[in-house]
């Protein structure tokens, strides 16, 4: 009795769900219900664009000659902690001509110069109405759509950068 051979013959795969690929055998994990053959729900591909929401932009030495903004260039970005350190207070008279992005809390900046870098970084609350660089693509998600921190963290994977690499080149 039990599971051991009978007649000098071990059961059969039919009569073991534990035993996977074999007729009757089971998911091929070994483990029912959990990973293995399980289907995942497949969802319909769309563009970034239906995800991202378009970024105001500004001219500061036009829009406010006497004014001040703190500003985001491409230094900025700590390439290894992937954050935002050396945003900087500028006089509206003396903005340069890249400064032109109106930035809020948890966009994702994502540097269009040498890519293979990986410059990105997340906006923090503190920058919210700092003004980017264009030599950033500022990706805002929408929220009913897009959840952020998954944003930021898609843009650093090996495969986006790849993609990046590839159309610069």
């Amino acid at each position: 009795q039990g599971g051991g051979t009978r007649g000098g013959r071990t059961p059969g795969a039919e009569r073991n769900p534990r035993r996977s690929g074999e007729a009757g055998g089971g998911d091929s994990a070994g483990d029912e219900g959990v990973g293995g053959d399980a289907r995942m729900r497949s969802f319909p591909s769309v563009g970034i664009g239906e995800l991202v929401a378009p970024v105001e932009s500004w001219t500061p030495e036009r829009d406010d000659p006497d004014g001040a903004f703190t500003y985001i260039d491409l230094s900025a970005v700590n390439q290894d902690t992937k954050a935002i350190t050396g945003a900087r207070q500028l006089a509206c008279a003396d903005a340069p001509s890249r400064a032109r992005q109106l930035v809020q809390a948890d966009d994702v900046l994502v540097s269009t110069v040498r890519p293979n870098l990986n410059a990105v970084a997340r906006v923090p609350q503190v920058l919210d109405g700092a003004t980017a660089s264009t030599g950033f693509c500022v990706v805002r998600a929408r929220a009913e759509k897009l959840d952020g921190g998954y944003l930021f963290q898609w843009v650093r994977s090996p495969p986006f950068v790849s993609d990046m690499v590839r159309m610069a080149t």
